[in-house]
């Protein structure tokens, strides 16, 4: 997977989101995107 960890009491759906949005900085997005555009990930689980 792409090293993301959601923390137990989270939502994933809204960990997602989060980080989506860039409140966890740019580096998560830009492995998210690199991931995606690899190929490597074929469904969401962080």
């Amino acid at each position: 997977m792409i090293g993301l960890s959601c923390p137990v009491t989270y939502n994933p759906a809204d960990f997602i989101i989060e980080v989506t949005a860039g409140e966890y900085g740019p580096d998560h997005l830009d492995q998210m995107v690199n991931a995606v555009e690899n190929g490597k990930v074929t469904r969401w689980c962080p």
